[in-house]
């Protein structure tokens, strides 16, 4: 066992975000025999952590940045940052990490400081948009630009670069001007054993929201964010009902009131009478429960990477509808695993959404395709593997 290689996972989050489930599933699998593993949460403590308590892993903690606003919060000055790096410092003394795995490029401080440490740095890259082409949207809706220390630190610290998505690959090599050699592709992935629905639970949601046996019901999960695209979704759902009156849909998780788009979004629903048709569900615990007791599942998002949602959805053999942003069409072949629409094409969208509707052989056919291919490319087990072998090869 002294011969175990140590490794420092460094996270922003203790929650079940998909890139942070992605981690999780690495920390459990991990050959301990040939590990020892630790994780460094760098941020307030989620919902995971309890979990997270009962693993095979020694856990650590940096104070919570202490920011102050001046100037009409203009400036952000973290107040603690001494501390912080000393205590971070004298983390590495003890552990000497062979190792230190970032699950993000969010962590610039963190991530900074590892440059002096006798390790191997790698950053896990989960999204093109993650801090690499755009770093979310404005108040406007807009997107922002890339934030410049994140992405000089993301191009100049790490020794290699974990790439979850062909797409987040290509970012690193053509606009970072990374070496081929440093970034390595890892299909996200999920552990199919974990995702299973509850029978009785599923002929609930069945039987609460359907009126009659035609009745199709669309889900959609996630938060209710501008690059979810929830006002794209129901400007194609209203189109289709149009043509198509038999469908529902249920939106599941977090509903943000205060969305710059909010007030449109109301518009849409009072303008084409969708209130008795869209349901807000908010945050669900048994989010495979509605996904397995919906006939399609949707996702119109403008920036994604490769969403777990939809490879959840694919696993629980749900025929997924999906724009065609960042890594999706390396899961979703259009035709073969689900049906594929440009971002913002709510006229494509909607003819989907009737397509699969009135179609239930289809919805069979891309529904056992993208099993299939779930199982063949995106397990975990075998993803841990390889990375296993990439970490002992460093």
């Amino acid at each position: 066992m002294a011969d175990r290689k140590r490794i420092l996972f460094v996270s922003r989050k203790s929650n079940y975000a998909g890139a942070v489930r992605v981690l999780w599933d690495i920390i459990r699998l991990m050959d301990r025999n040939k590990f020892e593993v630790h994780l460094l949460i760098d941020g307030k403590k989620g919902e995971a952590i309890e979990e997270l308590s009962q693993l095979d892993i020694q856990l650590h903690y940096l104070p919570i940045k202490k920011e102050l606003k001046l100037f009409r919060g203009r400036t952000t000055w973290t107040t603690n940052t001494r501390i912080r790096h000393k205590t971070y410092q004298g983390l590495l003394n003890h552990i000497r990490p062979h190792i230190i795995y970032f699950n993000t490029n969010g962590n610039t401080q963190v991530l900074e400081w590892s440059k002096a440490a006798q390790s191997t740095v790698i950053c896990h890259l989960h999204g093109v948009g993650e801090g690499l082409t755009q770093q979310g949207y404005d108040k406007n809706g807009q997107p922002k630009k890339v934030n410049s220390q994140r992405q000089r630190i993301t191009k100049q610290i790490p020794d290699y670069y974990v790439a979850c998505s062909c797409a987040c690959k290509q970012v690193l090599i053509q606009q970072y001007q990374i070496d081929t050699s440093k970034v390595h592709y890892f299909p996200e992935s999920v552990n199919p054993q974990k995702i299973t629905a509850n029978s009785i639970e599923v002929k609930n949601i069945s039987n609460q929201y359907k009126q009659s046996s035609e009745e199709i019901l669309i889900a959609c999960i996630g938060n209710f964010h501008f690059r979810k695209g929830p006002d794209v979704l129901f400007r194609a759902f209203a189109l289709a009902l149009k043509q198509y009156p038999n469908i529902r849909l249920l939106w599941v998780g977090n509903v943000n009131k205060n969305l710059s788009t909010a007030s449109t979004i109301q518009q849409i629903i009072e303008d084409n009478q969708l209130a008795n048709k869209i349901h807000f569900l908010g945050h669900r615990n048994n989010v495979y429960d509605y996904i397995t007791a919906s006939d399609i599942f949707i996702l119109c998002s403008r920036d994604e990477c490769l969403p777990l949602s939809i490879l959840e959805a694919m696993k629980l053999k749900t025929p997924v509808i999906a724009t065609d942003v960042g890594g999706v069409s390396e899961a979703i072949i259009d035709e073969n695993t689900g049906i594929l629409a440009p971002s913002e094409d709510i006229q494509a969208i909607s003819n989907a959404i009737i397509r699969l509707a009135k179609n239930p052989e289809l919805r069979s056919h891309l529904a056992k395709n993208a099993a299939q291919i779930l199982h063949e490319k995106y397990d975990v087990q075998p993803y841990v593997n390889d990375l296993e072998k990439f970490l002992q090869n460093i």
